[in-house]
Parts: structure tokens; sequence; C-alpha cells
């Protein structure tokens, strides 16, 4: 009989434990046995881009063809254990030239939940009127925070204010 208690009661422990962790996300799975930053990792492709309302995703389909892998880095120290892989190509000028960069995913884990990509030209001339805010930028920006709005299994949803700007970036995988 005590066993039975106390296995309802641990039961009912975790069942609420995991619904109130989902609850940071209103779109989100209502129950999730995986971790936030466990959902974060995955391989993905930007389903929807825009800035001020104004849909971009045909102009990041035309000039982007790019994957973002957002994974565990092995070896990493905390709080430096995400680890962030761009690889694909980017118009030039009209001919498609291969970009890749693997460098530290930043999660930041408050009463929101932020992501920091470190998606660097670090020479612009390669993909001249390419840079496209907050996904690429220069070396010298600050690295943009990006607030999770939604987070299933299978997509994130971001946005970020710069200024009198808002720019909204689902990602799919």
């Amino acid at each position: 009989m005590k066993t039975k208690n106390i296995r309802n009661i641990v039961v009912l422990g975790l069942m609420l434990l995991t619904v109130l962790g989902c609850s940071k996300f209103e779109d989100g799975p209502k129950i999730s046995l995986r971790s936030v930053v466990k959902r974060i990792y995955g391989v993905y492709k930007i389903d929807y881009f825009s800035k001020n309302g104004t849909d971009l995703t045909d102009y990041w389909n035309q000039y982007y063809d790019i994957t973002f892998d957002f994974h565990k880095f092995e070896g990493g120290v905390y709080p430096d254990i995400y680890g962030e892989k761009v690889t694909g190509f980017i118009d030039s000028c009209g001919e498609m030239k291969g970009y890749s960069i693997s460098t530290v995913l930043t999660i930041v884990e408050g009463d929101e939940i932020k992501i920091g990509m470190h998606n660097y030209f670090f020479d612009s001339t390669w993909y001249p009127d390419r840079l496209l805010y907050p996904i690429f930028t220069n070396p010298s920006d600050v690295t943009p925070l990006l607030i999770i709005t939604r987070l299933t299994n299978d997509e994130m949803w971001v946005k970020h204010t710069n200024g009198s700007d808002e720019y909204i970036i689902h990602f799919k995988e």
C-alpha cells in the first residue's frame, strides 16, 4: 500500500514538472520528456523569415540554401557546451558559393529562452550584399540574441528586435 502511494506521488510529481517545463512556449507541446535544450538540438532549415511584418521567405530561398545544425558541443566546458554548424550555399553575384562555419551556440535560459548564433562573414566580399541580419553578420557586430517563441520536437520559432526592427524566423527540421 505504501509503495503504491509513493509511486503515485512520484508519477504525479514528474507529470507536473513536465507540464510546467513546457509552459514557456504557448504553442509548444503541453507535455515533453525532452528538455528545452534537447528540443533545440536538431538540423533545421529556415521555413519563414520576416522583417517588420514583411515576408522575406522568397528572398531567403532565392539566395540562401543553408542548414543549421544545433548540437551538444563534445569536449565543451560549461557554459560553452552547445555547438552550431551552419553549412550550405549563398548566392554571390549569380553563383552559389559554399558557406560553412562551426562555432559555439549561446543558449540563455531564464524567463525567456534565447539563442545566439555566431554566423559571421569574415570577408563580406565573398558574398556581396548577402549580410542578412540577424542570421549573417560581421565579426565586429554584437551577436544578436533570438528569443524562442515556439519550440516543438521539429520546429523552433524565434524573434529578435533591433531598434524599431522586428525579425521573426521559423526553423523547421
